[in-house]
């Protein structure tokens, strides 16, 4: 039900809304505070709900944050509040954490946690391989421009993707190495990082779970599943689940 709501009450009139933006942002603003007010009154009267309601929550206030001019770094505080809510009630959900990773483009090592966690989740969402490879079109480049614990890291987890010669990644890991200990005793520091180090390198060994590795190594869960992927940014999404249009460039 709450499915069907959003496809045909919701997100059809929010489209229709942002094509004409923006003589439409001030309806656009007040259909989304709208909906926004009429969900959490269903979440309060029937907490099952918010398996998904928390979901379309989220989206609303990312629609919020692609129109905001101003503050846009304060509204994103939104989206994310709201996706986590429903990464807590469906933690197997790798469609959710494509979800976070749209909300956290200002952090890109919380980008690429949440793309690869994504892609190896128990039910993975195979359409972030899109996204990953627009992700790493920018930092490819820019880490060769910007050398930086974040930019080598990155940079080194595109070569393991990309089946670039391991010459490179091995320069690039080396790099990221030898920065790593002054980026941990800088003022600016973030120790949630380490966990992100952490769980891309984990998605790695996982070959970020490509389907014709986990059939191998796991050909238990494989049977139930209807997703395929051709490498970097070329998936089919056969699941029915809906393009979330995120550009990281």
């Amino acid at each position: 039900m709450s499915g069907r709501m959003w496809r045909y009450g919701i997100h059809s009139l929010l489209d229709i809304l942002r094509q004409d933006l923006p003589q439409t942002l001030e309806h656009m603003l007040f259909f989304i505070e709208t909906v926004s007010s009429i969900l959490k009154r269903l979440i309060l009267s029937n907490s099952a709900l918010g398996d998904s309601l928390f979901e379309q929550l989220g989206d609303l206030a990312l629609y919020r944050v692609v129109v905001e001019k101003s503050n846009r770094e304060d509204w994103q505080v939104i989206p994310r509040y709201w996706y986590q809510k429903a990464a807590d009630r469906n933690p197997d959900s790798g469609q959710v954490q494509h979800q976070l990773a749209a909300s956290s483009r200002s952090d890109p090592l919380q980008t690429l946690f949440y793309l690869t966690k994504a892609l190896i989740s128990v039910q993975p969402f195979l359409h972030s391989w899109v996204t990953v490879g627009r992700f790493f079109d920018r930092w490819d480049t820019f880490a060769l421009q910007h050398t930086t614990m974040a930019t080598s890291f990155i940079a080194a987890h595109y070569v393991l993707l990309t089946d670039d010669p391991f010459g490179r990644f091995m320069t690039l890991a080396n790099g990221f190495l030898s920065l790593l200990p002054s980026y941990i005793q800088g003022y600016d520091y973030q120790g949630q990082h380490t966990v992100y180090i952490m769980s891309c390198n984990f998605a790695s060994v996982f070959h970020y779970g490509e389907p014709a590795f986990t059939t191998v190594v796991f050909p238990q869960i494989q049977g139930g599943r209807t997703h395929h992927a051709n490498g970097l940014g070329q998936a089919d999404v056969s699941n029915g689940a809906t393009d979330q249009n995120l550009s990281y460039n």
